[in-house]
């Protein structure tokens, strides 16, 4: 199958772009365990050496991710806002098949794309010698693999998760900016994002139910096979969890000490 179909045929062929995303699933399997083995090799690597100053390389890369992710949010507002007006809350986690059609089926195509992309986030912390979390890796490559396979299955609730996910990003990547810029932000601003994050996850996991009982005690048609939403179901608890457990060890435990002397080593690290 030829990629460059997807993005140079127009309009946008959704059936052609979920067989072709099929074919990436065996593919992506070996590009997650290489990713595990690069990760953990070269934090290894970089055990005893200084970490790489990748400032403004780190800056070009927030801002393509803050970009990217605010542009597709808006997209997908536009989408989601005219479904629910026209056909009901309901449809537009259901049965949204304008969601994958012309300029927002390319976006949507996109997204699925940007987890490929965003596995790049993680060479940024570990040449820099940042500590790396359990969360922030196991996320990273079970969110590629889900979102890939939701994408060729045709899940439609993964409508609202690209719209949340989207719209934390643009934040949490401006945010990202204008930290490697060397602006001061409010202490906060870190904790409110994880916050959404949360919440996203609490979102998410409500959809499913939602989706569970209408498969279940309604004819309704639904766009998510027992699967994926089980897979799915899986993958939030697991992000809620994993979330959760950063929050409480950041921002509660002992006081929020930890945030506290985060917060104080960034500082130092600037000052040198």
């Amino acid at each position: 199958m030829e990629a460059h179909r997807i993005f140079f045929e127009r309009p946008f062929d959704y059936k052609y772009a979920r067989e072709y995303s099929g074919t990436l699933m065996t593919p992506t399997l070996w590009i997650t365990a290489a990713y595990v083995i690069l990760v953990f090799g070269t934090k290894a690597y970089m055990k005893d050496r200084k970490p790489f100053d990748l400032r403004r390389p780190l800056q070009l890369w927030n801002l393509g991710l803050a970009l990217y992710s605010g542009a597709a949010f808006l997209i997908a507002t536009k989408e989601i806002l005219s479904t629910w007006f026209n056909k009901g809350l309901t449809a537009t986690y259901t049965d949204i098949n304008s969601f994958y059609e012309g300029t927002c089926g390319a976006w949507a195509y996109l997204f699925m794309i940007s987890k490929y992309y965003e596995l790049g986030d993680t060479a940024f912390l570990v040449l820099r010698k940042r500590p790396l979390l359990l969360m922030h890796w196991l996320h990273h490559l079970t969110t590629l693999n889900l979102v890939l396979a939701g994408y060729h299955y045709d899940t439609h609730l993964y409508s609202w998760l690209l719209w949340m996910n989207t719209f934390i990003h643009t934040l949490m990547y401006s945010y990202y900016l204008l930290a490697s810029c060397g602006y001061r932000l409010p202490a906060g601003f870190a904790k409110k994002i994880t916050t959404m994050q949360i919440i996203q996850f609490c979102i998410g996991l409500s959809i499913l139910a939602h989706i569970g009982v209408l498969k279940l005690f309604t004819d309704r048609e639904v766009h998510c096979n027992w699967r994926m939403w089980w897979g799915t179901v899986f993958m939030e608890i697991l992000y809620l969890t994993l979330f959760s457990h950063f929050y409480y060890v950041s921002y509660i435990k002992d006081g929020g000490k930890k945030f506290v002397r985060d917060q104080n080593e960034k500082k130092q690290v600037k000052a040198q």
